[in-house]
């Protein structure tokens, strides 16, 4: 998370249940959300499928994701 005007206002607002979106929103400044973040290390062989799923916060969304 890169701490970008969106992100301060989140998080001043108390609205810190948006900080999701706004990460996926800002991934044109490099963020990326943790489930994104553990399914390119599962793509690319890093961790296991296990692995993936246990540390996911969305496991059952991420499971559409397993090749």
């Amino acid at each position: 998370m890169i701490a970008t005007s969106a992100i301060s206002n989140l998080i001043r607002e108390e609205k810190t249940h948006q900080i999701d979106t706004a990460i996926q929103t800002g991934s044109k400044v490099g963020m990326q959300t943790l489930d994104n973040s553990l399914l390119s290390l599962y793509r690319r062989g890093l961790i296991s499928q296990e692995v993936f799923l246990i540390q996911a916060s969305n496991p059952d969304i991420m499971k559409k994701y397993l090749i």
